[in-house]
C-alpha cells in the first residue's frame, strides 16, 4: 500500500470521528428509519401493539435496504449505535465506490480522492437521506464497472444486473441515474481498436449497449411495477415534470440554483456554505488546468480493457446531471421529494474522479496537502454542528422515563424558523427506540414509498390534537416550542418540552 494510499484511508477514519464522538447523530429522517426498523424487528414481540396502526409491505420497495440493514443491525446493537454502523458503512462504500470509478482512468490521485470526501455528507446525508446515500455508492461502483469492461460478455451482464437489483431496492433515484449513466457509457465507448479501419467499428458500442440493456431488464420491470402501483403515470407527475421544464426564465433559475449550491452541498454546517464550494471549485480548476498544462496526453495504466478510454462522456454526463439539477422540480408531490439535494454532489464527483492531476513528486504532495487542509476545514464544520445540536436533542428526549412503554404519541410543535435542515422534524422517534412507544407522527408510514405503512383508517398524529380522528387511541402528546393545550392533563414541561395526557 502506497504512502497516498494509506493517507486516503486514513481521512476516511478522520471522518468518523464526528460520527462516533457524539450521542446523536443529529439528522432530519435518522429517527424515523430508526423506529421502523424496530418496528420490523419487534413485529411480533410480546405486547406489541404495532398491528393496531400498522401494516408491512411485503413486495419489492426501492427503499428496503436500509430497513433491512437497521433491523439486522438491531438484533445485536443499540439503536443509536446500529445507525452509525450504517452510516460508517456507507462512508467507506461511498468512498470505496469513488475510488473504484476514480481508478478507471488510472492510478488514483490522493488530491481528488480527498476533494471527493468532501461531498461524503452533503445536505441529502443531513436530511437523514440514508438509502440514496447508499445508493450513491452503487452509482460510482456501476461508473467505475461499466468504464473497466472491454469486451462485454454474459458474466459481465450478470454481475452489473446485479448491482442495478441493489441499486434498485436501494433507492429508485439512485437506480435510475445509474442505468441511464451505464447506457450512455456504453453507447459513447470509443470504437473498437482491434478492428481494422473500414470495418463496422461502432459493433463495440452496439455489443455493450445491448449487455447492458439485457442487464437492467429485471430492475426495469421492477420499475414500471412500482410506478404502476403508486400511481406515478395515473396523476400526471410526467405531465407537471414537462411543464415545469417548458417554461420559465431558465437564465434565472441557473442563477438560483447555483446561488443555492452551496446549501444543497454543505448544508447545514457550512458557515458560509459558498466558502467550502469555492475552496471545491478552487481545487477541481486547479487540477484540470494542471492537466491541461503539463500533461495534455496521459497514457493510462492498470485498466484491463483493450480500447481506448475517454473522459469526454463523464464530463458530458456530469453536465446532464446539473442541468437536471436545475431544471428538475424539487419535489414531485407524493411521489417524493427534495430532488436537488440529491443532484447536486453528483456532477462534482464525476468530474473530480475524471480529473488527472499529478500522482508523484512535489505537485502531487501539493495538490493533496490543499485538498487535505479543506477536509480538516469541512470536519471541524461538522462537528462543531453536530456538538450544537446535542442539547436540543437532549432536551427534546428528556421526557423518556417518563413516557413509559407501549405508549401512542402524538406531535404537536410550535412555528419555528426552519433552515435547510430541523433535526428535530422527526426526533419524536426517539422516544420509540427501545420502548415499544408507537409515534403517529411517523411521516415514512404515511408515505407509499416504505415497507411500514399505516392501515385503513389510521393517520398521521401531528397538529390539532382536538381534531385528530384517531385521538381517543393516543396516550401521551408531546408538544415543542408551543402551549400545552388547556383541556391535556400536563405530565412534564421544560423550557420548550412539554408532555401531556388524556387518561
Amino acid at each position: 500500500m502506497s504512502g497516498a494510499t494509506r493517507i486516503y484511508w486514513l481521512a476516511i477514519g478522520v471522518c468518523l470521528v464526528p460520527i462516533w464522538c457524539f450521542h446523536f447523530l443529529p439528522t432530519q429522517d435518522g429517527p424515523t428509519h430508526l423506529a421502523n426498523a424496530v418496528i420490523l424487528r419487534d413485529w411480533n414481540a410480546p405486547g406489541a401493539r404495532y398491528h393496531e396502526f400498522f401494516e408491512i409491505r411485503w413486495e419489492p420497495l426501492p427503499n428496503w435496504t436500509v430497513h433491512l440493514a437497521l433491523a439486522g443491525l438491531l438484533h445485536v446493537f443499540p439503536p443509536l449505535i446500529a445507525e452509525k454502523i450504517l452510516v460508517s458503512l456507507h462512508l467507506f462504500g461511498f468512498a470505496w465506490g469513488f475510488r473504484y470509478f476514480q481508478g478507471a482512468f488510472g492510478q488514483p490521485a490522493l488530491a481528488v480522492g480527498l476533494a471527493g470526501l468532501l461531498l461524503v455528507f452533503p445536505r441529502c446525508f443531513w436530511m437523514g437521506f440514508y438509502n440514496y446515500c447508499l445508493s450513491v455508492g452503487l452509482f460510482l461502483v456501476i461508473l467505475g464497472f461499466s468504464l473497466r469492461r472491454g469486451q462485454w460478455s454474459s458474466r459481465d451482464a450478470a454481475l452489473l444486473c446485479q448491482l442495478f437489483l441493489a441499486t434498485w431496492f436501494t433507492h429508485l433515484l439512485g437506480f435510475l441515474l445509474a442505468a441511464g449513466a451505464a447506457v450512455w457509457l456504453a453507447c459513447s465507448r470509443a470504437p473498437d481498436a482491434t478492428v481494422p479501419k473500414g470495418e463496422w467499428r461502432i459493433r463495440g458500442r452496439l455489443i455493450a449497449l445491448a449487455w447492458v440493456s439485457i442487464a437492467a431488464i429485471p430492475a426495469c420491470i421492477l420499475t414500471i411495477a412500482y410506478a404502476v402501483r403508486t400511481g406515478f403515470f395515473s396523476e400526471g407527475v410526467a405531465g407537471d415534470m414537462a411543464l415545469t421544464w417548458a417554461i420559465g426564465d431558465v437564465v434565472a433559475r441557473v442563477g438560483r440554483e447555483l446561488d443555492a449550491l452551496g446549501t444543497q452541498l454543505f448544508a447545514p454546517y457550512g458557515q458560509p456554505p459558498e466558502l467550502l464550494v469555492c475552496a471545491l471549485v478552487v481545487l477541481l480548476g486547479s487540477m484540470l488546468v494542471w492537466e491541461t498544462a503539463a500533461h495534455p496526453q496521459r497514457h493510462v495504466a492498470n485498466v484491463p480493457h483493450t480500447t481506448t478510454l475517454r473522459r469526454w462522456p463523464v464530463a458530458v454526463l456530469a453536465l446532464g446531471i446539473f442541468v437536471g439539477y436545475v431544471l428538475v422540480p424539487d419535489h414531485l408531490g407524493a411521489h417524493g421529494g427534495y430532488v436537488k439535494c440529491r443532484l447536486a454532489p453528483l456532477p462534482f464527483l464525476l468530474v473530480l474522479a475524471s480529473a488527472r492531476p499529478p500522482t508523484a513528486g512535489r505537485a502531487a504532495w501539493l495538490f493533496g496537502g490543499a485538498a487535505l487542509g479543506v477536509v480538516f476545514l469541512n470536519l471541524t464544520w461538522i462537528s462543531l454542528h453536530m456538538a450544537a445540536m446535542q442539547a436540543d436533542l437532549k432536551e427534546f428526549t428528556a421526557a423518556r422515563e417518563l413516557i413509559g412503554e407501549h405508549q401512542v404519541l402524538f406531535i404537536s410543535r410550535g412555528d419555528m424558523a426552519r433552515g435547510p435542515v430541523d433535526h428535530l422534524e422527526h426526533a419524536a422517534d426517539l422516544y420509540c427506540l427501545e420502548s415499544g412507544n408507537i409515534n403517529l407522527d411517523n411521516h415514512a408510514a404515511a408515505s407509499r414509498h416504505f415497507p411500514v405503512r399505516f392501515l385503513p383508517g389510521v393517520t398521521r398524529g401531528r397538529g390539532d390534537f382536538a381534531s385528530h380522528p384517531n385521538r381517543s387511541a393516543i396516550d401521551r402528546i408531546v408538544w415543542w416550542a408551543k402551549e400545552p393545550a388547556p383541556a391535556v392533563r400536563v405530565l412534564f414541561q421544560s423550557k420548550r418540552l412539554a408532555i401531556g395526557t388524556t387518561r
